[in-house]
């Protein structure tokens, strides 16, 4: 539990600048989904240092660039799932592209724990790989 409210509020510190950044480009005339690949890409430049020392209190640095690589991969699927419910939520359901940034959010929180958990495994079977 401690490393999930670790997640929560490290993930939040991005998504704060991530989510203005989203709403001030997509209130200047960018497409939300173009806006929200922008702030999911700061997010991902900040968060990535929280959630390793922080979060995971993962401190082994012979494994960073493995776990730069895998992830890159879960911010890629994340970004996929994100832009989809977005898309769906703003298109097919017709809320505001912040709703449905915002619903994406919550939707993908667990996910998105469970899958950095795996990528910052304090050297445990990772390596194994």
């Amino acid at each position: 539990m401690k490393k999930f409210i670790r997640f929560v509020l490290g993930g939040n510190l991005g998504a704060v600048v991530g989510y203005g950044i989203f709403i001030l480009l997509t209130e200047l005339g960018v497409w939300y989904l173009v806006s929200s690949l922008i702030g999911e890409i700061v997010i991902d430049l900040t968060n990535f240092s929280i959630y390793k020392f922080w979060a995971f209190e993962e401190r082994n640095k012979k494994r960073t660039k493995k776990e730069i690589a895998l992830y890159s991969l879960v911010a890629l699927a994340y970004w996929v799932m994100n832009t989809s419910i977005m898309y769906f939520f703003t298109e097919q359901c017709h809320r505001t592209y912040w709703v449905s940034k915002a619903l994406a959010i919550i939707i993908l929180a667990y996910p998105s724990f469970w899958a950095m958990d795996k990528v910052f495994k304090n050297g445990k079977k990772l390596d194994d790989a």
